[in-house]
């Protein structure tokens, strides 16, 4: 999410093993030219196979908005067996 200030908000999985993801968000305060994070988001990996959908299809509901100096992030995790949205955020 990019915002009228130049900050802009990445927010990915990342693949931790075989079909266990991570979510991560990387930043950029000056419109890109130089970037902080790699910060961990999620607290627990979500496996790829537990959708919903009978695997593969995860990652679709990810995102973020800043809100002042925070970015707000959503991802799905799956530690209960079904991909359900997760919530939280980084300040910078």
């Amino acid at each position: 999410m990019n915002d009228a200030n130049g900050r802009i908000g990445v927010t990915y999985g990342n693949n931790t093993s075989g079909t266990s993801y991570g979510w991560n968000v990387a930043v950029s305060l000056n419109g890109g030219a130089t970037w902080k994070g790699n910060k961990a988001i999620s607290t627990g990996t979500s496996n790829f196979n537990s959708d919903g959908f009978f695997g593969g299809f995860i990652g679709d509901y990810s995102g973020n908005i800043w809100t002042g100096n925070a970015l707000h992030a959503s991802w799905p995790d799956t530690r209960t067996g079904v991909s359900q949205d997760e919530t939280g955020g980084v300040s910078f």
